[in-house]
This record gives structure tokens, sequence and C-alpha cells, in this order.
């Protein structure tokens, strides 16, 4: 897999005003406005309330990257990766629209080598205000958080601390908080993992194996000697792991 990390040249600029300035990726609107000036300190006094109201604003992040044709000419695929924006966004391609994103909480992928030019591409992203959004949610089903939030902030999934709370700040940034990638798929790959039990499948360990051999060879119901407790205490487990084994083993002999 090759993978071309796109975190160099961005710019931000408030939609309306397209006000340019530098942009760090990964990174947020805030951090991009404090460090050139666009913003006070937002855990001074009441300043609270003037970054909230920035965020009633559209934001767009710019870049111009280099691809070349040859670095990825053995891939069967090339993939724009984003590990983490916040969190409604427009994405954008050499003007071509990549699609419409709405969750901070997962990764997002665009398959994109047939719109990659060899040379320089533009990559616009443009984040939407959350509180816009929250509003209308809001408005639409009048779910009520409570006096410290924002109304409507369980409608959108983003983090919810940044929507206020009883003694934190009201900060609802927005950016592209993880790395921004160009990987190209050379042969199949692993999407992800996870771990889990197939349904009706026991999986045992060493211990339950011997307390398995206990219960089968001293309990009652299996032509043993012991009673349940006596069985417990012989094998050294609880009662509701005794009587999970005991169950399993009744399954398997039936």
């Amino acid at each position: 897999m090759i993978k071309l990390q796109l975190h160099e040249n961005w710019q931000l600029c408030n939609i309306r005003q397209l006000d340019w300035i530098p942009a760090q990726i990964p990174g947020d609107i805030y951090a991009a406005l404090l460090k050139t000036g666009k913003m006070p300190d937002p855990f001074f006094g009441d300043n609270e309330y003037q970054a909230k109201a920035l965020m009633e604003e559209d934001y767009e992040y710019r870049t111009v990257f280099n691809y070349e044709e040859a670095q990825f000419k053995d891939c069967q695929e090339v993939i724009l990766r984003f590990d983490g924006i916040d969190t409604i966004a427009d994405i954008y391609l050499n003007g071509c629209c990549l699609g419409k994103v709405d969750n901070m909480h997962r990764i997002w992928e665009f398959p994109v080598g047939e719109l990659l030019e060899n040379g320089k591409n533009t990559l616009r992203v443009i984040i939407r205000s959350p509180l816009k959004f929250m509003a209308e949610a809001f408005k639409k089903y009048k779910n009520r958080g409570n006096e410290d939030t924002i109304e409507g902030f369980m409608h959108l999934r983003k983090a919810h601390y940044m929507c206020g709370w009883d003694w934190g700040a009201c900060l609802p940034d927005g950016g592209i908080f993880r790395p921004v990638t160009l990987l190209g798929i050379e042969t199949a790959r692993l999407n992800g993992k996870q771990i889990g039990q197939f349904p009706g499948r026991t999986y045992e360990t060493k211990k339950s194996k011997a307390a398995k051999r206990i219960i089968m060879k001293h309990n009652q119901d299996f032509g043993g000697s012991l009673n349940d407790i006596e069985t417990m205490k012989q094998a050294g487990i609880s009662k509701k792991t005794f009587y999970k084994y005991k169950n399993e083993l009744q399954m398997e002999l039936s």
C-alpha cells in the first residue's frame, strides 16, 4: 500500500468573508483563528460567547497537492481517506463533489482514481455550521437537553462536550482533526478487525476445562457423589459460573 499524507499547504476561510489564513492539518478552526489573531482567547472572561458565534458561519479548507501517476501506477485503486472530520462537510476534489459527511466519530473514504490529475490537484472541504444544523433539528423534533447545552445537540454525531456543560465552556469547534491520506491499494487489504463470538459457540480456557472435568467427575447429576454446592467448592468457581458450565455440559451430552 502506498500512503501520501496531505498535510501541507492548507488554508482556511470564512466562506462569506473569503479571508484566507494558514491552517494546520490535522487541526481545527478555532486553533487557526487563534493563531492568526482572528478570535480572542475563548477561556478568558466572556469570550466564550464570541467564539460560539463564530460557528454560526461556514468555513472552507483548501489545499493544492501534487500527485504523480508513476508513483501509483501499480495500484488497483486510489482512495482519499479522512480519519476525522468535525462534523458536517462537503468534500470536493478538482471541482467534483465526492460526498457529504456528517459524523466526526468515524473514518470517511472516497475512491478518487479517475478524478486525480497528474501534477497539481485541488482539495476542498467545506465545514458547515453545526449551530445551524442543531437549530433546525430542534425546530423539527423539539427534544430538549438542559439549560447548559445547545438545543438540538443530540441530533448531531459530534462530541457533545463541545455543546456546553454545567462546568465547561460551550465551544462547538469544527475542522479536520485527524490525518488526511491518499492511499494506493495494490492488492487486497484488511479493512478492519472485530473481536467477538459467533452465536452458539463457546470458547474454553484451561481454567474452564479443569472446572468442567471436576463437575463431570464429582457432581451428582453426572453420576458423582457431590451436590451442587460441594462441587462449586471443589472446583473453586462461583455459583453463576458453575451453573453456566453445568448447562454447557448438559447440552453437549444431550
